[in-house]
């Protein structure tokens, strides 16, 4: 809230003004308006002070406050001045920070002696300003910290001074989920807001490691079925192939040829060739197998405890026989116990 007196009292900033602007500070020190010695100031730091000063003093006259605010503040951290507190002040109070005035007119007041020829006037506008504020009352069920417009402001439970206005009002809390509530509240009223803080939900994520997948382990006897097939196979193929190479030798040597001589040839042909597909099917198998055999393991069983089985018996065997056929052969496959 600006408030009407602000601008008339421009008036009184430009005589302080130029009495920052001309007065020449001493090489050592700098004499405030209100007495004090500001014992070991810069000469360049108190003229820059002068220089942003006046820049503020400027913004402020063309009610741009917060320029003004910025250009203040930093003229005090050079020039710890009074003059530039009180200045400042005014800039909050035109920007309607209601307690950011408050709060430096009090400082004003706390670095001036008693006879200061401003306390009278920065009192009454301390009590004016405190005339618009308003009072929020902040229960809450768990202690935490109260955020007024995302700026932390004080602790809750607690009560707390405001600007007139609408404000966001937020509560946080360690361990609980922030709650905010909107109110608009009207200067020199107290308002009780009430806040029930939920606790944080607790997400426990449990990771499951499983175990690696042993790796598969064949035993001896599935190699060792295997490459009997495998020979078998060869054996099977090897036979084949010296029928269809005879049949066809045999076809060739006759002077005259028929045409069922012609197709038992090439029937011969191709059971080999089937045949040399399968051989070579069960040879990159028994590879596999092979890769994947646990040769290090102990295959043979145990007679067992009770000595009821024979010293020699071992158990079954793979077994693999080839008849040969008319037209052909047939790969016999079994187990012999």
């Amino acid at each position: 809230m600006r408030s009407p007196s602000v601008l008339s009292r421009l008036a009184a900033l430009l005589p302080l003004l130029l009495c920052l602007s001309f007065s020449a500070p001493a090489p050592v020190a700098a004499q405030t308006e209100g007495g004090d010695t500001l014992e070991g100031q810069d000469e360049a730091a108190i003229a820059e002070a002068r220089e942003r000063y006046a820049q503020g003093a400027e913004f402020f006259r063309r009610e741009r406050y917060s320029a003004a605010i910025a250009e203040l503040t930093e003229a005090y951290r050079l020039w710890q001045n009074p003059t530039i507190l009180f200045a400042l002040a005014q800039a909050y109070e035109g920007d309607s920070q209601v307690l950011a005035a408050i709060e430096t007119y009090q400082r004003y007041l706390d670095t001036t002696p008693e006879s200061d020829t401003r306390r009278p006037d920065v009192e009454s506008r301390i009590r004016l300003l405190n005339q618009l504020l308003a009072t929020l009352r902040i229960a809450s069920n768990a202690p935490g910290m109260v955020f007024i417009n995302g700026q932390e402001v004080g602790p809750a439970p607690g009560e707390i001074r405001v600007p007139t206005g609408r404000h966001q009002i937020e509560v946080r809390a360690e361990g609980y989920r922030p709650e905010r509530q909107t109110v608009t509240i009207a200067a020199g009223t107290e308002v009780q807001l009430t806040f029930t803080l939920r606790e944080e939900e607790t997400r426990t994520e449990i990771i499951r490691v499983s175990e690696g997948r042993a790796p598969i382990r064949l035993p001896r006897s599935a190699f060792m079925v295997s490459a009997g097939v495998t020979v078998a196979a060869v054996g099977a193929w090897v036979g084949l192939a010296g029928t269809a190479v005879r049949q066809a030798n045999t076809y060739n040597d006759q002077p005259v040829r028929s045409d069922a001589e012609r197709r038992d040839a090439q029937a011969w042909g191709r059971r080999a060739d089937i045949m040399m597909g399968v051989a070579g099917g069960l040879a990159v198998g028994t590879l596999v197998i092979g890769i994947l055999t646990d040769w290090d393991g102990d295959d043979d069983e145990d007679d067992g405890g009770d000595g009821g089985g024979d010293a020699g018996a071992t158990g079954p065997a793979p077994e693999a026989d080839v008849v040969p056929q008319r037209g052909g052969a047939v790969l016999m496959l079994g187990w012999r116990r």
